[in-house]
């Protein structure tokens, strides 16, 4: 959604984000910079994180243009030079065909649209609709490989790229499936000569365990381990949680459209 004057926002009714407006006289300006929004593109930002105990209040909200807001997020560059698993070489020969060419090669032809910020191109649902058998675990790392190879490849090993990923699945049959083939078959099938350290959420406080999730290049988890079924939302603190990740798959999203849907949100 998007306020009066194009700026994404994340208040809760149209009375505190006329309340948010009113504070600035009604012209939003970044609280760093002092753009205002025909100057730059402004973003509703949390002073204090959701993750660090900020409320959705507007007493916790402040206009930042997107430059800035990026940098709040940034991780120190050190971080990011270091050797990430899907920097590693790799074999895309080695990819079945529907992996190779619907996966990996649909991601290096949109280079483009991927070099992009990635505030810019989160919240959307990139869907591969494939038949049973098609490869699709493969695929997982198919596309994240690319990825890499056109964010830190093209750009430079100090640029963001995928450090993380997470796996959302509907049970846990299929997470430990998922979890061992993912483990694997990357090996198994000579796409690369290492296998990624993959681990299994068993209960929600995993995903806040920063330690745990450090030691891990692919996190496979039950969808409600992030979800409050009663509720129909989110579990607490998972809107940062989550967004720590560089990349979410869902495994067979039709079986909870909605919940998808939210989460991506």
């Amino acid at each position: 959604m998007t306020g009066a004057c194009g700026c994404p926002y994340i208040v809760s009714s149209i009375k505190q984000w006329r309340e948010l407006l009113a504070l600035q006289d009604g012209i939003p300006q970044c609280a760093y910079t002092k753009k205002t929004a025909h100057e730059a593109k402004l973003v509703v930002d949390h002073i204090v994180p959701l993750a660090k105990g900020g409320k959705n209040e507007v007493s916790n909200y402040q206009f930042l243009c997107e430059e800035e807001n990026l940098k709040k997020w940034a991780k120190p560059d050190k971080y990011w030079s270091q050797d990430l698993y899907y920097d590693r070489h790799h074999y895309p020969d080695k990819f079945r065909y529907a992996q190779d060419s619907l996966a990996y090669r649909q991601i290096l032809a949109y280079a483009t649209h991927f070099q992009r910020p990635w505030s810019r191109i989160n919240r959307i649902v990139h869907l591969l609709a494939w038949i049973t058998g098609a490869g699709k675990t493969m695929a997982i790392h198919a596309i994240c490989f690319a990825l890499n190879q056109i964010l830190r490849g093209d750009k430079g090993v100090a640029y963001p790229g995928v450090d993380r990923i997470l796996v959302l699945v509907k049970e846990q049959a299929l997470r430990d499936q998922l979890q061992k083939e993912l483990a694997e078959d990357v090996k198994e099938y000579g796409i690369c000569a290492t296998s990624p350290r993959v681990g299994v959420v068993e209960n929600s406080g995993d995903l806040e365990n920063n330690y745990w999730l450090e030691q891990r290049d692919i996190v496979v988890s039950c969808l409600q381990q992030v979800w409050e079924r009663e509720k129909g939302i989110p579990r607490y603190k998972m809107e940062p949680i989550l967004g720590e990740e560089a990349v979410i798959f869902f495994d067979e999203p039709h079986f909870a459209v909605e919940q998808v849907a939210q989460l991506a949100e």
